[in-house]
């Protein structure tokens, strides 16, 4: 998929492909087809966490089903201080594979909507937002940190399965 991404202080336009979040977490931000003022302090806060995921081993992308064209240009303006990549999703298969796609006379976009997937790929969580609401990178961290405590927890209890442990 051909995402936006700001490195070096430059917007550029890369192929974002899922191997590249192999092994880490991945929080996916969907847009939907309205940018709201709330949307945008979303997308900002999740931004200026970004060392904070990196942390956790997580990476955080953002999806709208505009054109890369539209989303350069809404990183040019209103989302300037995004700095983790955005894909487009114009055809919107990707959204509709996490069934969040919203289809209106004919038109489409994305629910607002926040899915982490663990570091196999693996949807673990999913929420969905009204125009009202939205989602704070703290709890985010917080989800992630409990996951891959649970994640430990299950290694372990295989581990001490197959040493006959118990």
């Amino acid at each position: 998929m051909i995402g936006v991404y700001r490195t070096k202080g430059e917007l550029k336009f890369v192929h974002v492909k899922s191997e590249k979040f192999a092994g880490r977490f991945t929080i996916l931000i969907f847009m939907d087809d309205k940018l709201s003022d709330m949307e945008i302090e979303e997308w900002e806060d999740f931004s200026n966490h970004i060392k904070d995921f990196k942390q956790v081993g997580a990476s955080v992308v953002g999806v709208c089903t505009d054109s890369h064209i539209s989303m350069r240009t809404m990183m040019m303006s209103s989302l300037k201080g995004v700095s983790f990549p955005i894909i487009s999703d114009r055809d919107g298969d990707f959204s509709r594979a996490f069934g969040v796609l919203n289809v209106q006379d004919g038109k489409f976009g994305a629910a607002r909507a926040l899915v982490v997937l663990d570091q196999e790929g693996r949807m673990v969580h999913m929420t969905l937002h009204s125009e009202h609401t939205r989602s704070y990178p703290d709890k985010v961290v917080a989800l992630i940190k409990h996951l891959q405590g649970e994640a430990k927890d299950v290694k372990k209890l295989k581990d001490d399965s197959k040493s006959g442990s118990s």
